[in-house]
């Protein structure tokens, strides 16, 4: 006996498609029976496999079967219920984030960014691996870098950019799908951040950066194919998914402007958490290139100062030089006075001589 059930009503040409696609989940899939009966039923055994929430919406998006009716219930013997609301009930995702449905009732755990989502038809829900390990290396991005701005990449319903814009980010959602957009801008309001959390339908190319964190979240060949966008627009943390093995080395080496953080692997699934990598001795480069304005320009200050000591100094040279020749010309002035010494004294010394017998004649005559 199957624990619950997901019933499908579309076109014809993509139930086919939609049967293959949920056997190969693990349920059994065939035709309903009787009227008011989805049109494909799959049974699964077990706890309902919330993954299968993203999974089949993004599948109905991909067979162009959006305007699909998907119903579930809990058991056989129950009643088919709108959506996912037999199967949907509330789940934590990271440390600070968890999902609850439109009809649930929030938790009251203490969380700070328990998101209200509308999973419609939109990939994003919450419950597919990918979704889940983005949200906790977002989250684990937005703790080391609080407020940082981030861009999300193939949004789907919205949750990366709402979480982000919750847990106080500015954040901005690119989706190709229109449909997906309007559900996303729906989510966002009703988690009270729609001016926060911005969503647009375009290319990534058409979204201007930068951004501190940006999360693509998509084909690791749509990852690739866009690289020169997204290098030009995550300056900081780059979260990006792939397959193990060789599709995760060659994101990684087409990202080599990153360095490779961390991974999150959950079965056929890695995340890759990649961080710009800083310039060699980056701190000592910025702190020589903040030195060497001032340094620059202390640099014409002294030049000038010593250039107009420089003047100063020559002034002074003229006036030694000129000291030089009085100097000289005193040298004779002494020469002269030492060898007039010797002729006064000459002179002097008869004089006093003949004074004196002067003197003496005088006294005798007396």
């Amino acid at each position: 006996m199957c624990a619950w059930q997901v019933g499908i009503d579309t076109h014809s040409a993509a139930l086919s498609a939609l049967g293959n696609l949920l056997e190969a989940r693990g349920g059994k899939a065939a035709p309903g029976g009787g009227e008011g009966s989805p049109a494909l039923v799959a049974s699964f055994e077990g706890a309902p496999d919330l993954s299968l929430v993203d999974a089949v919406g993004a599948w109905l998006s991909n067979l162009d079967a959006r305007d699909a009716r998907l119903r579930t219930r809990a058991d056989v013997e129950g009643a088919w219920e709108d959506g996912w609301r037999a199967v949907f009930l509330p789940q934590a995702l990271s440390e600070r984030i968890g999902v609850y449905p439109v009809w649930a009732t929030k938790p009251q755990d203490g969380r700070p960014a328990w998101l209200s989502v509308d999973p419609a038809l939109a990939f994003g829900a919450g419950a597919h691996p990918t979704t889940r390990a983005a949200l906790r290396l977002l989250d684990a991005c937005l703790a080391a870098r609080p407020g940082a701005t981030v861009l999300d990449v193939g949004a789907g319903s919205g949750i990366l950019a709402i979480a982000a814009a919750v847990l106080g980010s500015e954040a901005v959602g690119v989706e190709i799908d229109p449909q997906a957009v309007r559900v996303a801008q729906a989510n966002a309001l009703r988690n009270g951040v729609a001016g926060r959390a911005r969503f647009m339908a375009g290319k990534v190319e058409q979204v201007p950066g930068p951004f501190d964190v940006v999360v693509a979240n998509i084909l690791a060949d749509i990852v690739c194919d866009m690289a020169p966008a997204l290098i030009e627009r995550a300056t900081g943390d780059l979260v990006v998914t792939a397959m193990p093995g060789a599709e995760a080395e060659r994101v990684i080496e087409t990202f080599s402007q990153f360095a490779l953080v961390s991974t999150v692997d959950d079965g056929e699934w890695r995340l890759l958490h990649l961080r710009r990598e800083a310039a060699p001795d980056a701190g000592a480069s910025t702190e020589a290139a903040a030195k060497a304005p001032k340094e620059a320009a202390k640099a014409p200050g002294e030049a000038a100062s010593k250039a107009a000591k420089a003047p100063g100094e020559a002034a002074k040279a003229p006036a030694k030089a000129a000291k030089a020749p009085a100097k000289a010309a005193k040298a004779p002035s002494e020469a002269a006075k030492a060898a007039k010494a010797p002729s006064e004294a000459a002179s002097k010394a008869p004089s006093k001589a003949t004074a004196k017998a002067s003197t003496k004649k005088s006294k005798k005559k007396k």
